[in-house]
């Protein structure tokens, strides 16, 4: 699956540079996760469509998901690295 960006395409992946700029499959999910819930939210609101509207509600909240899911992943990269510095610190 690609998408056409202003400078190339995103391809997805675990993470892929982009110029200089390192992109992270979940933040990009999560954000058009979100941004395509919110389209048939006030899609489905406008037309009357209560399903439609609640498969916007769904993607929303799994785009919420993936945020929360990537924020996480960084955090532990943190944490692995923080360890990985003490357990070095402490080989000296």
């Amino acid at each position: 699956m690609s998408f056409p960006i202003p400078t190339g395409t995103f391809t997805a992946g675990p993470a892929v540079g982009v110029g200089r700029c390192l992109i992270r499959e979940h933040a990009m999910a999560g954000t058009m996760d979100k941004v395509k819930g919110s389209v048939k939210d006030a899609v489905g609101r406008a037309t009357g469509n209560t399903r439609l509207q609640a498969e916007g509600k769904m993607d929303k909240a799994k785009g919420h998901a993936e945020d929360l899911a990537d924020r996480l992943s960084k955090g532990a990269d943190k944490v692995s690295d923080a360890a990985k510095g003490v357990q070095d610190s402490l080989k000296k």
